[in-house]
């Protein structure tokens, strides 16, 4: 008995271990995926960034003909 609560305290520790680290990604993927990853999000975030601001431009183009 004493064993078995030994080990689930050692479990939970590791639980707490794995929350605590800044990403799951930085444990698990090398490097250079990481490094790919990091470049595809910041694309993906770039095009929607462009697309909110070409919304925007037409929306004030529409209400705003006069500019």
């Amino acid at each position: 008995m004493h064993s078995f609560l030994y080990r689930v305290l050692l479990f939970l520790l590791l639980i707490a271990t794995f929350i605590q680290s800044k990403s799951w990604g930085e444990r698990f993927m090398p490097p250079l995926m990481q490094k790919q990853a990091d470049e595809i999000l910041l694309k993906n975030n770039s095009e929607m960034l462009l697309d909110v601001m070409q919304v925007r431009t037409d929306t004030c183009a529409k209400f705003q003909p006069d500019r």
